[in-house]
């Protein structure tokens, strides 16, 4: 009798383990072929190997200023991998493979448990074959472990509240849990989508039992130990941490068309069918079956899909990859519709060549970005020498060069356009916010370019094609490369002609300038006030 159990365990393991790791090669394999893509990926990718190379696990920082457009648990995840297995694409997106893994790999488990093992199956088949989920797993941004960890939150309140489940306490715990790392991920969505989703069907079944042991002390007890820490320390450091992030950067951009982005309410009514072919193509039929049986779970899943929608529908600034949560739901009541078809393994195929074929398309025609301009860099600048650059901020230069000095960013940055545009600009003005000091060695007005005349270093000028170096005079500049977007210019110290006998720059530059909100009294580069 033991060895049988121990025969029936060991075969449930081994099968388990070719299910997920398969999942996890399925994931990562296309994930090294293509360039890191801007801004997002370029942006998110510095940020980590800036914190690595400086050892700072606290703050994210973006030209070494405080950057908090987001928390920071994909920056930790990176940098982790990163620290291991070295710097290059692959590891910059381990974030994203990891979120949709433990997505896929929860969704698994969670139905073959409901459902049996052909239903396992068929959902972790169907939803790693959705392209917007294969490829957003390769895309260095928050939104792949966002969605998976909130997926994977949903699936362990729905089997807490399962009557007769042992250990249920552990569920509640585990969902709490997956909630806070969701906020450390990209805020308030990580708690804010569990709730709708899990409170109103609980509701409509009336189960007030299972409703009232959703508050859970203990439970609450975790989620706050593990996301209210760096928040707190966050604002400790910044005075005006929790305004900026919790109003500007999350309910604003939620509620407000200060953003880029804007888009119609249908638009994820259209991109979710689109983006998950060929699956589509049969979720109509998938999803009349959920409702004309409408199980506890199928409403569930039903009610997960509309509310998601519903809630990113109504956001005014709209990106393809804020619907990632749910292609989940989408995903398993497709599966639980095919999972009994012959044509389903047809269908996967399809899926899977569909996946590789827009992955390597991707890798063969998206912009190759700035790698070349990086190559040169890294191969020969000296340890002293400083990179400028006009026009535009290449977020994947410091990336590919592997640049430890500071860039210097010559930009107009008292301009009301600078507030009004959603771009880098809009970002590294609000980072220089948060550290003024920083801010005024980085971020320098083009009229003041002389400045840079007298440093005793050499500069690296890189170039939005199209841009003039003002007072090129001054600077004696040797071009080294032009091409596509972009020209890179070289100005030796030696050869320079130093106007007006100053140093480094430093008054005539951005300096202590501020962000305007409603609240004028406190700024954003303020210093801490004194704590006892």
């Amino acid at each position: 009798m033991r060895e049988d159990s121990l025969n029936k365990l060991s075969s449930k393991l081994t099968s388990n383990t070719a299910v997920l790791s398969l999942l996890f090669l399925w994931l990562s394999i296309t994930a090294y072929f293509r360039p890191l893509l801007l801004p997002d990926e370029g942006r998110y990718a510095g940020v980590v190997l800036e914190m690595l190379q400086q050892g700072n696990w606290l703050t994210p920082t973006l030209n070494g200023m405080p950057f908090f457009h987001k928390p920071p648990l994909l920056y930790w995840i990176d940098m982790v991998v990163m620290s291991i297995f070295g710097v290059n694409e692959l590891t910059a997106r381990s974030a994203s493979i990891l979120g949709a893994w433990l997505c896929g790999a929860t969704v698994f488990i969670m139905l073959r448990r409901w459902q049996g093992v052909q239903a396992g199956l068929a959902a972790v088949m169907v939803l790693a074959t959705c392209p917007l989920f294969y490829l957003a797993a390769q895309f260095d941004n928050h939104d792949m472990l966002v969605a998976g960890l909130i997926s994977m939150a949903i699936l362990c309140f729905a089997r807490f509240t399962e009557e007769g489940a042992a250990a249920r306490r552990y569920w509640l715990w585990s969902a709490y849990a997956l909630c806070a790392l969701a906020v450390l991920t990209k805020g308030l969505i990580g708690v804010v989508i569990p709730a709708m989703v899990i409170g109103p069907w609980l509701l409509y079944q009336r189960r007030w039992s299972s409703l009232r042991k959703l508050f859970d002390l203990p439970a609450i007890g975790i989620f706050l130990v593990i996301c209210l820490p760096w928040f707190v320390l966050m604002q400790w450091r910044y005075a005006d941490f929790f305004h900026y992030f919790f109003i500007r950067q999350q309910w604003q951009r939620y509620s407000e068309t200060l953003f880029n982005n804007t888009q119609p309410v249908w638009f994820f009514l259209a991109v979710l069918p689109l983006l998950t072919l060929p699956w589509s193509i049969v979720a109509p039929a998938a999803l009349r079956r959920a409702w004309r049986e409408r199980s506890p779970l199928q409403l569930l899943f039903l009610w997960w899909l509309m509310a998601t929608l519903l809630f990113f529908s109504l956001m005014k600034s709209k990106l393809v990859g804020y619907i990632l949560p749910a292609v989940t739901p989408w995903a398993i009541l497709i599966a639980l519709w095919v999972c009994q078809r012959p044509y389903r393994l047809r269908l996967s195929a399809v899926a899977a060549v569909l996946c590789v074929a827009m992955a390597l398309w991707a890798a063969r025609n998206v912009p190759e970005g700035h790698r070349v301009v990086a190559t040169m860099l890294q191969q020969q600048m000296t340890p002293h020498s400083k990179v400028v650059f006009i026009g535009d901020y290449f977020y994947d230069i410091p990336f590919y060069a592997r640049l430890h000095q500071p860039i210097i960013v010559l930009e107009d940055w008292q301009s009301p356009e600078v507030e009004i545009v959603d771009n880098w600009r809009q970002e590294l003005k609000h980072a220089a916010n948060f550290d003024p000091q920083r801010g005024a060695d980085r971020l320098i007005e083009t009229q003041h370019i002389d400045s840079l005349a007298c440093m005793k270093t050499d500069l690296w000028f890189v170039v939005q094609q199209g841009m003039a170096v003002t007072h090129p005079e001054l600077f004696a500049l040797h071009k080294l490369y032009a091409k596509d977007d972009v020209e890179l210019y070289l100005s030796k110290s030696t050869e320079r002609a130093c106007a007006g006998g100053q140093g480094a720059p430093s008054s005539a530059i951005l300096g202590n300038s501020v962000i305007s909100h409603p609240r004028p009294a406190r700024r954003y580069g303020s210093a801490p006030p004194a704590r006892s």
